[in-house]
């Protein structure tokens, strides 16, 4: 007998849920009264039922017309102060009530996502008719990205709580949150054709284009080089010298993949956006043309090498639209990215987890002809790229590359490329048959 009567229980309470369209059970005693004043008025008759009937009647039907139009009279606009900023930057953001009907609002609340934060911003307000009511929130955005703001979920209800309505409404306003440009100092940048005033460790080439001075002629100089001119009015043999003027091409590889042992926290993969920018800003410092190979889940955000303060701004907004949920492993957009590039580039690669697939195609990409490095970034867990991290790479086994490795943790302020690397490029003709110091032409000067 007792499961029967708990069964009941439970289908009628279900049954009024329904009716009542979502009402929790402590609301719904209006409708409970109105059923309990009909069967009173029908049984015992007179007008006092009559009467209560018909007031309660007439306040659940005023509520519930209250509850209609103040959803249909009340619209929200969630905006920022400003459209673009940099990752970390304060914001301040904006919530506008606007009530463009007779009916007031007493009882709102609102709620919806921040851009880049984990949380909902919720409010509990009231909007006078024909009036608005604005909310603000000061907040720092620590996600790059490229967000709606909103949608907004408002719910209302009438100054007795009988009826809740909701409404969701959709924002056009975005705003643009970009990664920060990590600190990067030093030119140890492993540059295959580097002409140019940037310093490096291996052999760079000078650019006959760019007369630098005519000096007298010394033994081991190039007899091509001879300015006759000159050799004829000083009655002795005179070169011309050129300036190292040219410049090469970096190519950065970021790692999209979304799978977490890439990036194990959100600060880590954070860190690795910021790096790309860092990197390329301190190459085009270096006049170096810096392109982007960057493909995520949603598409293609890849840059072809280019110069300048515009292609900065243009690099970093592909990396803003960038996110980090791609499918597809590192080596096949490694490999995809070596056969793109013209021989002599170099090729850099950032990525949070570094594997035998990677270090072989990595290398095999310089026998190819391409300059390459690494940049492993790690989490504050793993600071010193424990084998699990780093595929087994970790630590003194790094030595043993042809190619340097960068390791780079969110609490390092800035990073040397200097004297970070991890190891150093090879001086020497490598085992494998990598040569280092590999010409495409020209004449060979000491950098």
């Amino acid at each position: 007998m007792k499961r029967i009567v708990d069964r009941l229980r439970k289908a009628i309470a279900t049954r009024l849920e329904a009716l009542s369209g979502g009402v929790s059970p402590a609301q719904r005693w209006p409708l409970v009264a109105l059923v309990v004043l009909y069967v009173l008025w029908r049984t015992a008759g007179g007008e006092l039922p009559l009467f209560m009937f018909r007031s309660m009647l007439l306040l659940v039907v005023c509520s519930y017309i209250w509850t209609r139009l103040m959803l249909k009279s009340v619209d929200c606009i969630f905006e920022a102060d400003r459209r673009e900023m940099t990752r970390g930057d304060s914001v301040k953001l904006t919530l506008r009530f606007e009530n463009e009907g007779f009916v007031p609002v007493p009882n709102m609340m609102a709620r919806s996502t921040v851009p880049g934060k984990r949380g909902d911003w919720s409010v509990i307000t009231a909007v006078p008719a024909l009036k608005s009511r604005v909310l603000t929130l000061t907040e720092s955005l620590n996600e790059h990205g490229h967000y709606r703001l909103g949608p907004v979920e408002i719910a209302v209800s009438d100054p007795f709580g009988w009826f809740r309505g909701r409404r969701e409404i959709f924002g056009n306003r975005f705003v643009t949150v970009y990664p920060r440009i990590f600190p990067v100092t030093g030119q140890d940048i492993p540059l295959r054709r580097p002409f140019g005033t940037l310093r490096t460790r291996i052999r760079s080439f000078a650019d006959p284009s760019n007369l630098a001075d005519i000096r007298p002629m010394v033994p081991g100089d190039n007899p091509r080089h001879i300015h006759w001119p000159t050799t004829a009015r000083m009655g002795e043999h005179y070169v011309r010298e050129f300036e190292l003027t040219a410049s090469g091409e970096v190519n950065i590889v970021l790692d999209l993949n979304g799978d977490p042992e890439v990036y194990p926290d959100p600060e880590a993969r954070e860190t690795a956006f910021d790096l790309t920018a860092g990197v390329a800003a301190a190459c085009l410092r270096s006049d170096l043309a810096v392109g982007l190979t960057a493909r995520d889940g949603r598409g293609d955000h890849s840059l072809r090498a280019a110069k300048g303060s515009r292609h900065l701004r243009t690099f970093m907004k592909s990396l803003a639209h960038a996110r980090a949920d791609s499918e597809v492993p590192l080596e096949i957009i490694l490999r995809r990215a070596g056969y793109a590039v013209g021989s002599g580039s170099t090729l850099l690669a950032v990525t949070g987890r570094m594997t035998p697939g990677i270090t072989s195609l990595l290398t095999s990409l310089i026998q190819s002809g391409l300059g390459v490095g690494l940049f492993l970034v790690t989490s504050n867990e793993s600071v010193s790229g424990s084998p699990s991290r780093a595929g087994g790479f970790g630590g003194p086994g790094h030595r043993t590359l042809p190619f340097p490795v960068w390791t780079l943790n969110s609490d390092v302020p800035v990073l040397d490329l200097d004297s970070a690397a991890s190891n150093s490029v090879p001086r020497t003709p490598s085992g494998a048959g990598v040569m280092p110091y590999a010409s495409s032409g020209g004449d060979a000067v000491d950098g």
